[in-house]
């Protein structure tokens, strides 16, 4: 194995006898070797380096002039640079899958080095991703203000990896992308119109007015509220390209397909919606949320809220609309994802003791894939696109408020909820969406819990790179970090 050294090379071979398997992989049968090529002939950068699997043993006659025919002879040469990828390549024996012959290699010279080469603790780290602490509270300080501002995103991030939400939300650094109209913009295209035209129902009577002239003031003020985006946000309709054009006129019809969606849905509701696109935030500041004795500043924006007062109750669920496939998770949620909707309702029901969580749904939009099979009757194949559109998530399990929240007719079945409901009775054969008042409480002190946690490893400086499984996959700052999963 060669690297670049201060005046020499370092070649490290195998000097085990070569059995059925090939060279012994036993990191004591390699010798570290102080060679000087000849760089004329053979170096053609001095900060390159060679790293060589072969099973050469100590026969070094001739190695450079045998150089260019090595590749062929050996097996493949391994190229690195300098001093780092030597140490990064010794961090790789020490990671928990193992090490192969290369890296076993490397870390067996830096730790006959000594002084020399004193990385081991470095290369551990690195083979670890710990990235460790802030030291400076100043610094963190500079970074995310005294007392941090926590979102739903910002919490999630953190679980799933610190060192990622460090370069989001500390360094800011944002991966160079192309202009174009990708699933963010799609994303404030249908929520923008969805708020601009519920609060014109809102101003016309809302959901309960009469059905005709609900879907009147949809069309009309829909179709105001998208020409106002293409005009405002697009530069207007003749700017587009003809492929933009479809995508918006697609999007159009998505939103008008939701908002007759709801209003199908409230008129088998007692719920009524009490706001979109609803800010956390108390006259543009962040509201204090008790997270179990810590306050913890919190932000973000609801995508509606529900409603049902009864008896001086107030139960609230909150909705959010999802144009992909979205499930409600509780290992998801044990893992510090997936906890928006929780959060966001907690936060809410905190604002009056009168409040009273009643679930969390995430309402899919768009068109939906369904599996069928050759020769399913047509009564099977509605049953399974009614499933499709129905939401995902959970509810309190309290028959009333489930029936307040869609009431069934004898012979029907549900059309929105995550529970089963036949002619007016709540099934209880699949109790995985049902949720009792102490579970709710269960999840609420998890909630807080995360909560303070978050705000505790912020403060400190906590970088750690610690990716949940398959994080890295799809992450922005992979190659910032190096991290091997």
């Amino acid at each position: 194995m060669v690297c670049a050294a201060a005046s020499a090379w370092i070649l490290s071979s195998c000097s085990g006898e070569k059995g059925e398997d090939g060279p012994s992989h036993d990191p004591d049968s390699y010798e570290t070797i102080n060679i000087t090529p000849d760089k004329t002939t053979v170096l053609r950068n001095p900060l390159c380096g060679w790293v060589l699997y072969a099973g050469l043993g100590n026969d070094l006659s001739d190695f450079w002039k045998r150089y260019d025919s090595m590749e062929s002879s050996v097996g493949p040469l391994f190229r690195t640079f300098a001093e780092a990828p030597f140490e990064e390549l010794a961090a790789a024996a020490l990671r928990p899958s193992g090490a192969d012959v290369l890296s076993s290699s490397a870390y067996h010279v830096l730790r006959g080095a000594g002084a020399v080469y004193d990385v081991l603790s470095r290369a551990a780290a690195a083979a670890s991703g710990d990235r460790g602490t802030l030291r400076a509270p100043e610094t963190t300080q500079k970074l995310y203000g005294r007392d941090p501002v926590l979102t739903a995103s910002r919490v999630e991030r953190f679980q799933t990896c610190r060192f990622a939400h460090f370069a989001q939300y500390g360094l800011k650094l944002r991966s160079d992308r192309p202009a174009s109209f990708a699933a963010a913009e799609t994303g404030s295209f249908l929520h923008d119109v969805l708020e601009k035209t519920a609060k014109d129902i809102a101003a016309a009577g809302g959901f309960s007015i009469d059905r005709s002239t609900l879907i009147e003031c949809i069309d009309t003020s829909a179709r105001r509220h998208i020409d106002e985006y293409i005009e405002t946000c697009l530069g207007g309709l003749a700017s587009l390209s003809p492929r933009l054009r479809n995508l918006i006129d697609r999007l159009s019809k998505t939103v008008l397909e939701v908002l007759y969606g709801l209003v199908e849905e409230f008129s088998v509701s007692k719920f009524i919606p009490v706001g979109f696109e609803v800010p956390l935030e108390k006259d543009g500041r962040p509201i204090s949320f008790d997270a179990g004795g810590e306050t913890v500043r919190l932000s973000g924006k609801v995508d509606r809220i529900d409603m049902w007062e009864v008896d001086g109750k107030r139960y609230i669920r909150v909705v959010d609309y999802k144009s992909g496939s979205r499930n409600f998770s509780y290992a998801d949620v044990e893992n510090g994802v997936g906890i928006q909707l929780l959060l966001y309702l907690f936060a809410v029901a905190a604002r009056d003791q009168s409040m009273r969580p009643a679930g969390v749904l995430y309402k899919p939009i768009g068109n939906r894939f369904v599996s069928l099979t050759p020769g399913m009757p047509p009564e099977a194949v509605a049953d399974e696109c009614r499933k499709a559109r129905r939401c995902r998530g959970i509810v309190l399990d309290d028959d009333e408020v489930i029936l307040a929240m869609e009431a069934v007719g004898e012979g029907e079945k549900e059309q929105f909820l995550p529970v089963s409901i036949e002619g007016g009775v709540v099934s209880r054969r699949s109790r995985s969406a049902l949720v009792s008042p102490r579970q709710f409480a269960i999840l609420k002190g998890h909630i807080a819990r995360l909560m303070r946690e978050t705000k505790a490893a912020l403060s400190g400086g906590s970088i750690t790179c610690n990716p949940m499984d398959r994080t890295c996959t799809y992450c922005d700052f992979h190659r910032l970090c190096r991290f091997d999963p």
